[in-house]
């Protein structure tokens, strides 16, 4: 599911890869490159994310929508790791 964290909107296109996390800092996220411009919405009463909104458009996704996992190229691949 951390992959969702990069793909690119399926409503908007835009990319949800963040800006470059510091080499020094990646241990403490778990080794990622870069940050997520993807919002997750939290509920208190069910303690976790259930769903995650565009930064963009402000489409909102249900956590198990199947269009976030699709094996589609919806990742952003044109920023690379750096």
């Amino acid at each position: 599911m951390s992959d969702v964290l990069y793909r690119n909107c399926p409503s908007c296109g835009s990319s949800w890869r963040g800006d470059l996390i510091p080499e020094t800092s990646r241990e403490f996220y778990g080794g990622s490159t870069h940050f997520s411009r993807l919002v997750g919405i939290y509920s208190r009463e069910r303690d976790r994310t259930v769903a995650w909104q565009c930064p963009d458009c402000g489409e909102k996704f249900d956590r198990n929508d199947p269009r976030l996992d699709d094996p589609d190229d919806t990742i952003d691949e044109s920023l690379g790791d750096a």
